[in-house]
C-alpha cells in the first residue's frame, strides 16, 4: 500500500463480520492527480442522479461507509470553526463522492456545504468555487427546502468572495422565492441579512479596480476566464465513463477507482472475449474540478477495420480496393500501438530506461513516430522486451510490410514499372513475395503480365497482413506479461496479496 494512503475500517452491520480496512487513494483536490487508467465502453449522459452500477449489496456498502465518514467528519470539526482538519476535508470529499456514484445525490449537500466553508474559510478560492457548484447541483436535488435555501446562502457568499455581485443576487432571488413559498421566516431573515451584506461590499467596491484585478484565486487571469468557466453543474454530474464491466466497475470520474491501473499495464493488457476496448479513460483533478480524460484504442480500432477489409478482399477477389485498404488499416494499427507503447513509458519514471536503446525514443522533444515503423518495433521491443524478443518476432517481415505501405501511400518516380516486354529483373515487390516463404500457396499472387499492385494486391496478401499485424501486437503483451509474472515467481509474490496492486509485478521489476 503506498505510503500516502490510509486506511478507514468500514463498520458494519447485521451479522458480526470481521472489520474490513479499504484502500483510500489520497485526495489532494487542488493538484492533478496521478494518471489511473481503466477500459471503458462508452460513456454514460444524465440529467439527475444515476441508477447504481452494481450489485445492491455494494451501494448499500458503499452509503454505509459514506454515513460514517460524514460523521466522523462532521464530529472532528471544532465548533465555530469554519475550516476543517486536513482528514475530515478528505473524509468528506470520498464520502460525497461515494454517495454521488451511488446515486443518492442529495445526501451530498452536507458534504459540499461543509467543504465549501472550508475551503473559503482558507482563502482557497478555486477550490471554494468548485465545492460551491457541486453544492448548488446536488441541493437542487434535495426534498428539503432548507438544504436549497443554505446552498445558495452560501454559493452568494462565495460569489461576494470574487466580487461578483450579479451572481451573489441571483442567488439571493433563488433563495428568497423558495423561502416565500415555505414561508420560512427564519430563512427569510437570514436571506435580508446576506442581501444587506452584498449591497454594503457592492457600494465600498470600486468598480475600476475591480476591472483591472486578477481572479481571487491567485490566476493572472481575469475573473471572466477562469473561475466564473468553472463547471456549472460540474462534469462529474453530467457523464462518466462506462467501464468495460459495467455491471460491477465504478464510474471513472470517482477517485475511487480502485480498478484503475498504470497506463502502460491498461496499454498491455489482452484483448477480453468481445475483442478490444474503445477507449482508455482516465480520471484527472485539474483545478478543482474532476475532468475525464479519453485515448480512443486506435489499435484496436484499426485492427477492426482491417479485417472487415480483409473480408471485402475475399468476397471480392479481383478488385484492389480490399487488399490495398487492409494493408493501410494494419499498418495504423502497427503504428498506434508502438507510439501508445511510448506514450505510457514515457509517463514513467524514464531514469529506469536509461543505457536502453529505447531511451533516444523518449525525448518529449521529440515527435514519437518519428522514424521508420520497424526501426521503432526494434528499437522498443528490444529496450522493453529484450535481443531475444527481437530475433524471435516477423521484424524483417514488418520491414517489407512498411516499405509496401510507403510505395502504396506515396507517389515515387521509381515506381515507373516496364511490364512489357517483362523485364530480366522482376519489380521489387514482386521478387520479395515471389520467394516469401508464406506466398508459396496457388492464388497467393495474381498470374499474367501486369503491374505489381495488380498481381500483388490478393486476398492472400490482405490475410496475411492482418495475420502479421495480430502477430506482432499479441507477441509484446504476452512478453509483457510473461516477464512480470516471471518477476513475481523468482521474488515469491502472490497476487492474491491484497497489500499489492496488480501491477506490483512489473512495478518491482521495472525499478529493480
Amino acid at each position: 500500500m503506498p505510503d500516502d494512503a490510509f486506511e478507514i475500517e468500514i463498520p458494519d452491520v447485521g451479522p458480526r463480520r470481521a472489520i474490513q480496512p479499504v484502500y483510500v487513494p489520497p485526495v489532494d483536490p487542488e493538484r492533478p492527480a496521478a494518471k489511473r487508467w481503466i477500459a471503458a465502453s462508452g460513456f454514460e449522459t444524465f440529467e439527475g442522479p444515476p441508477a447504481p452500477s452494481g450489485p445492491a449489496e455494494a451501494t448499500e456498502r458503499a452509503l454505509r461507509t459514506a454515513a460514517a465518514w460524514t460523521s466522523e467528519a462532521l464530529a472532528s470539526a471544532k465548533p465555530g470553526d469554519e475550516a476543517l482538519p486536513d482528514r475530515a476535508a478528505h473524509l468528506h470529499t470520498l464520502a460525497a463522492d461515494l454517495r454521488r456514484e451511488s446515486g443518492a445525490w442529495a445526501a451530498c449537500t452536507e458534504n459540499y456545504h461543509a467543504l465549501t466553508r472550508h475551503h473559503l474559510a482558507r482563502r482557497e478560492m478555486r477550490m471554494a468555487m468548485a465545492s460551491m457548484n457541486r453544492l448548488v447541483a446536488v441541493s437542487s436535488h434535495s426534498k428539503t427546502a432548507a438544504d436549497r435555501i443554505d446552498a445558495d446562502i452560501l454559493a452568494s457568499q462565495v460569489y461576494c468572495a470574487f466580487d461578483d455581485f450579479a451572481a451573489a443576487s441571483a442567488a439571493m432571488t433563488r433563495a428568497a422565492v423558495l423561502a416565500v413559498r415555505q414561508a420560512d421566516l427564519k430563512g427569510l431573515e437570514r436571506i435580508s441579512a446576506a442581501v444587506g451584506a452584498i449591497h454594503d461590499a457592492t457600494v465600498s467596491f470600486s468598480a475600476r479596480e475591480g476591472e483591472a484585478a486578477a481572479c481571487k484565486c491567485g490566476s493572472a487571469l481575469r475573473y471572466e476566464a477562469c473561475c466564473k468557466k468553472a463547471d456549472r453543474p460540474p462534469a462529474e454530474f453530467l457523464s462518466r465513463a462506462v467501464g468495460v464491466k459495467s455491471s460491477t466497475m465504478r464510474p471513472a470520474s470517482s477517485p475511487w477507482l480502485s480498478v484503475a491501473r498504470d497506463g502502460l499495464d491498461v496499454f498491455m493488457e489482452r484483448p477480453l472475449t468481445s475483442g478490444e476496448t474503445p477507449y482508455w479513460v482516465s480520471h484527472v483533478i485539474e483545478n478543482g474540478r474532476n475532468v475525464l480524460v479519453t485515448l480512443p484504442n486506435w489499435t484496436g480500432r484499426a485492427m477492426t477495420a482491417a479485417r472487415a477489409m480483409q473480408q471485402y478482399s475475399l468476397d471480392h477477389p479481383d478488385g484492389f480496393e480490399g487488399p490495398t485498404s487492409t494493408v493501410l488499416q494494419v499498418h495504423c494499427a502497427l503504428e498506434a500501438f508502438i507510439n501508445g507503447a511510448l506514450y505510457f513509458i514515457s509517463d514513467e519514471d524514464e531514469g529506469q530506461w536509461e543505457g536502453r536503446l529505447i531511451e533516444q525514443r523518449l525525448d518529449k522533444t521529440k515527435r514519437k513516430n518519428a522514424g521508420a515503423l520497424a526501426l521503432r518495433w526494434e528499437q522498443v521491443g528490444e529496450g522493453v522486451l529484450g535481443k531475444d524478443w527481437v530475433a524471435r518476432n516477423r521484424l524483417d517481415d514488418l520491414s517489407l510490410f512498411a516499405s509496401l505501405r510507403a510505395a502504396l501511400v506515396h507517389y515515387k518516380e521509381d515506381n515507373i514499372e516496364q511490364i512489357f516486354p517483362e523485364p530480366d529483373i522482376a519489380h521489387e515487390f514482386i521478387a520479395a513475395f515471389k520467394d516469401h516463404r508464406d506466398f508459396q500457396v496457388p492464388g497467393a499472387m495474381h498470374p499474367g503480365v501486369g503491374p505489381w499492385v495488380d498481381r500483388l494486391l490478393t486476398p492472400h496478401l490482405a490475410g496475411w497482413a492482418v495475420a502479421l499485424g495480430e502477430e506482432l501486437i499479441a507477441s509484446f503483451r504476452n512478453a509483457w506479461h510473461e516477464a512480470g509474472e516471471r518477476y513475481d515467481r523468482e521474488v515469491g509474490y502472490d497476487p492474491g496479496d491484497a497489500d499489492d496492486g496488480p501491477d506490483a509485478g512489473w512495478d518491482e521489476m521495472r525499478s529493480a
